[in-house]
């Protein structure tokens, strides 16, 4: 009796194994990986003088289909102006490509091209072609050696970072005052770095704070730049707003703080078209603006990180008050106020493009 379901269980094997192999022989082979896809991992938006190199490599890396990283793709790179340090690189294990780029002569936007293809060489990968965005800059020194970034913005040059020297034009040394007591009854011109701090790194960042009376000693700025004068500063303004530099495109209200603040060193706004709104956005007109904070007339130092405050020249506007222009982390505009001449504010020095 046993052996007969054994052979019945036999049987019942043998009729099933021909189903089973059929079903194995139905399953799909799993697809070879293949370069699917491009992305830039970091390397765009910098800043650099013209004919030098930017100062972070231009990253990218290439994905197959299933999203990882994709080994032993060629990607390729072409500057527009200027050259990179290897016209195509394969990708690492980790899938990414870089390259060094040098710009070239161009004072503006410079771009970078980089592209991949499938291994046919003629289907571009999803993202390719990637645009890598730079600025070139021209640059002016001040009578320390101290070197700025310079960017023009309609008819004029503006230098695009916070002025940051300890003296005047004419060799004179600025007087540096720490104390608050000193500041708060001075009636002379004076500087100071913010929170008296004498770390360079932040010194050369956030630039140094001038009260109103540094400013009309009319010896801070460069030789042949000055301090802006309030028509300047409106001609700036009126310039942005009528060209589309509104955080929406428009052509009408005041809505340029974007395009003139820098795209990182400001808090997190959840208000859109603010400055600390998706600051990769910002800096559209490339003045770089960055929240300096200010030192009040009694001495006390407040809203480094938040707000950046710039003296106008052209003097006093009622009793001891002058005007001045300002951004916020938490605002859309540039504004403008006045203020008492014994603060410290930050000071932009500009020329008459010479285009």
């Amino acid at each position: 009796m046993k052996r007969k379901y054994s052979i019945i269980a036999i049987s019942l094997v043998l009729l099933a194994l021909p189903g089973l192999m059929s079903s194995c022989d139905d399953e799909e082979p799993e697809p070879d990986l293949i370069a699917a896809s491009i992305e830039l991992v970091s390397g765009n938006n910098q800043v650099a003088e013209v004919l030098s190199a930017v100062a972070n490599p231009i990253v990218v890396v290439v994905k197959d289909q299933k999203g990882l990283a994709f080994e032993g793709a060629l990607v390729n790179f072409e500057a527009n102006e200027g050259s990179v340090s290897e016209p195509a690189v394969t990708t690492g294990a980790d899938g990414e490509a870089a390259v060094t780029w040098t710009l070239g002569t161009n004072a503006s936007n410079q771009t970078l091209t980089v592209s991949a293809f499938k291994a046919d060489r003629s289907t571009p990968l999803s993202g390719s072609p990637l645009i890598v965005n730079a600025s070139g800059r021209m640059t002016v020194l001040d009578v320390e050696g101290n070197k700025y970034y310079t960017v023009t913005i309609g008819s004029q040059l503006w230098m695009a970072e916070n002025l940051r020297t300890a003296t005047y034009n004419d060799g004179g040394a600025i007087s540096n005052v720490t104390d608050d007591t000193e500041w708060a009854s001075l009636t002379t011109a004076a500087m100071c770095a913010y929170n008296n701090t004498s770390d360079t790194d932040s010194i050369n960042y956030y630039g140094r704070l001038y009260n109103w009376n540094a400013v009309n000693t009319g010896k801070l700025c460069p030789t042949g730049w000055h301090v802006p004068s309030y028509d300047e500063w409106i001609t700036l303004k009126y310039f942005l707003i009528n060209n589309g530099y509104n955080f929406d495109g428009s052509t009408s209200d005041n809505k340029i703080g974007k395009a003139m603040a820098s795209t990182s060193a400001w808090p997190v706004s959840p208000t859109i078209g603010d400055i600390g709104n998706r600051q990769e956005l910002n800096n559209s007109s490339g003045f770089t603006a960055l929240p300096a904070g200010s030192r009040s007339d009694n001495g006390t130092f407040y809203n480094n990180g938040d707000d950046g405050y710039w003296w106008v020249s052209t003097g006093v506007t009622s009793g001891d008050y002058s005007d001045y222009f300002r951004l916020a982390y938490d605002l859309d505009a540039l504004y403008m106020g006045n203020k008492i001449i014994e603060n410290g504010q930050s000071i932009r020095c500009v020329k008459p493009s010479p285009s």
